[in-house]
């Protein structure tokens, strides 16, 4: 993995809030540790990545249901002991349970 610039807070305006909720800032995010996998340069690459693949509509999108938000937790948990297990340095999902959404979305609160 690669160096990952600092992020701009005004191209990701939810993101000071998300890292909030996590106990982090957007100093902690964009502060370069010299590790290309340490977690801050990790989480970089990865709003780098989603900021490709996610459609521009759904990238505010956040998850309000709470059987939503327990499978993200359920695959980061899993991510994380996979991580630990082989010594990886990066957490990431192989295999693992799926997610199908169907029906309206809702965008801005419309």
């Amino acid at each position: 993995m690669q160096w990952t610039p600092p992020l701009d807070p005004q191209q990701y305006p939810k993101l000071e809030p998300l890292l909030a909720r996590q106990g982090r800032t957007l100093d902690w995010l964009n502060t370069d540790d010299g590790d290309p996998y340490g977690a801050r340069n990790v989480a970089r690459w990865s709003i780098h990545q989603v900021t490709k693949l996610v459609p521009f509509h759904y990238r505010a999108a956040v998850a309000q249901r709470s059987e939503l938000n327990q499978w993200i937790r359920g695959l980061v948990t899993d991510a994380q002991a996979e991580q630990k297990r082989r010594g990886a340095p990066v957490a990431s999902i192989n295999r693992g349970p799926s997610l199908l959404l169907l029906g309206p979305t809702v965008i801005n609160g419309a």
